[in-house]
Formats: C-alpha cells, structure tokens, sequence
C-alpha cells in the first residue's frame, strides 16, 4: 500500500482527514469503515483479496509481511480519517 504515489496510510490519512475533517458522517464514514473491517485479521476476505493481487504483481514478496504491512496501513489511515 505504501508503493502507491503520495507516501502511504499515514499521508493518505492525513490528506483525507484535512480535506473532510470532521465531516465524515453516514456514508462516507461507512465507506471508510468497510474496507477497515475487511482489513482488521489476517483471514478477512478484502485482505485475502489484496494480498493475493500483490502477490501476483509482486511474485518477489512475502506473504505474511504483505499481510501484516496491509493490516497496519488500512488500520492507521482508517485512524487518522475516523479520529
């Protein structure tokens, strides 16, 4: 996740909570919500779903560092946007 342009969770977070603030109320906030739930443990079917792409893009990597990196940048921009 942290490949992408523009830094990762933490900037991405940051981006997101200067642009909508405190404004992130029904669907937007459920927007947010729902891919954090499908990121929190290492069985849940969006990171399953992740984790197989990157793998596939990036034969190179290791699963279960591919996994624990996802859980914590979801789980950090998911903190940031829902603070």
């Amino acid at each position: 996740m942290g490949r992408r342009r523009g830094g990762g969770a933490v900037p991405g977070g940051s981006r997101a909570f200067s642009r909508f603030g405190g404004e992130l109320t029904g669907s937007m906030r459920t927007a947010i919500q729902d891919p954090q739930a499908s990121f929190i443990e290492p069985t849940a079917q969006g990171l399953t779903a992740y984790t197989d792409q990157l793998l596939l893009d990036h034969p190179e990597l290791n699963r279960a560092t591919a996994v624990a990196d996802a859980v914590v940048a979801v789980g950090r921009f998911c903190e940031l946007v829902l603070s």
